[in-house]
């Protein structure tokens, strides 16, 4: 039997292909050991071995990597927790937990997780309750598809508006009115918009002066013939 350590898997399966060796292969994780390379064999080196007789080795995964227990993170920090693992932290609404609480975490605190896992964990942090802002007279028509997308719903809330076209003085497509504006509202919440059909004139607010208007007394009015 050959030292297989640290020699790579693919080695020790070609000799016991080559040698009829029923081989069984182990793997844990090692920090010394590079991944698929030899870490123990059952059978030592220059022992002696018959064919079809079995023998073990201990394959390396490569360094385990502990999941951290992310409500001691910070949504901010929760990204460069756990270095060589992709952690993709997001922040959603709730009704109940506090902001910044942590919501869910895909794999559980103190797993130990190795290259054949997949080295991803999603974490969930909580934006707390969502809030209406007021967007009369500051959004367009065209804008709100975004707004609530960003806002709202890529947060986790079910948050929904519809159109009703109002007359108004203000530019056409201006949102003029809300059922809901400065407040915190449910996860699950359809508002009414008014948006401006931009049909009613506004007033003016003076008059400039007519020069030419003759019923002005400028002192030097003609006096009528006698």
């Amino acid at each position: 039997v050959p030292d297989f350590l640290r020699k790579p898997r693919s080695e020790v399966e070609t000799w016991a292909k080559n040698n009829e060796i029923d081989m069984t292969y182990e793997e844990k994780n090692s920090n010394d050991i590079p991944a698929d390379s030899i870490m123990e064999q059952s059978i030592a080196k220059d022992e002696k071995i018959a064919k079809k007789e079995k023998m073990k080795v201990t394959v390396s995964l490569g360094k385990g990597y502990v999941v951290p227990n992310f409500s001691e993170y910070s949504l901010d920090d929760a990204s460069s927790a756990l270095e060589g693992v992709q952690i993709q932290a997001k922040g959603i609404y709730t009704e109940n937990l506090p902001y910044g609480q942590l919501v869910s975490q895909s794999e559980e605190a103190g797993k130990v997780l190795s290259a054949k896992d997949n080295l991803t964990i999603k974490v969930l942090y909580s934006l707390g309750q969502p809030y209406m802002k007021d967007l009369r007279g500051t959004m367009v028509e065209g804008g709100l598809q975004k707004y609530f997308h960003d806002e709202f719903q890529s947060k986790g809330a079910n948050i929904n508006y519809v159109i009703r076209r109002v007359d108004s003085d203000q530019p056409k497509g201006t949102v003029v009115g809300m059922s809901h504006f400065s407040d915190y509202v449910p996860l699950n919440l359809t508002v009414s918009i008014d948006i401006s059909l931009g049909n009613l004139g506004s007033a003016p607010t003076s008059f400039p002066n007519n020069t030419n208007d003759d019923s002005t007394d400028d002192g030097n009015q003609a006096m009528p013939n006698e």
